[in-house]
């Protein structure tokens, strides 16, 4: 079982309105960025397809350690997909990096992100090398 609390200007009743329970000891709080990528990541029934670089960037701080390393590998996927259109084959690195550059800002604050950027990483060269 899993308890979400709204945020505070996210609820449908004042905490001085009425006597709340309080709030279990195991309750993890989580700030309004790390809020609204979790509710958009259900609202979505949990799926990672349509979300842009910076979604999945989101999602990984609040993934757990493994969950954020498959986002990195679909992040990898995606970025191929992406610069698969580039014309010239000497600018996909540039660009691939490019595309990953919401990951790689999100790894400075986390490990777990860093972590995934290098399944990203791994899982984009892989495809490269298939490609070509």
């Amino acid at each position: 079982m899993v308890e979400l609390i709204t945020p505070p200007d996210e609820g449908a009743i004042a905490p001085r309105a009425a006597r709340l329970p309080r709030v279990p000891e195991t309750l993890a709080i989580i700030d309004a960025a790390s809020w609204e990528a979790l509710a958009d990541w259900l609202g979505s029934r949990g799926r990672l397809g349509g979300r842009t670089m910076a979604d999945l960037a989101r999602l990984e701080l609040i993934a757990t350690p493994q969950f954020a390393i498959t986002i990195g590998e679909f992040a990898g996927q995606l970025a191929v997909e992406l610069n698969s259109l580039a014309a010239n084959p000497m600018r996909i690195s540039a660009s691939l990096r490019e595309s990953l550059k919401p990951l790689e800002d999100a790894a400075r604050q986390s490990p777990r992100v860093a972590d995934a950027l290098v399944a990203a990483l791994s899982r984009s060269s892989l495809l490269l090398r298939n490609i070509g």
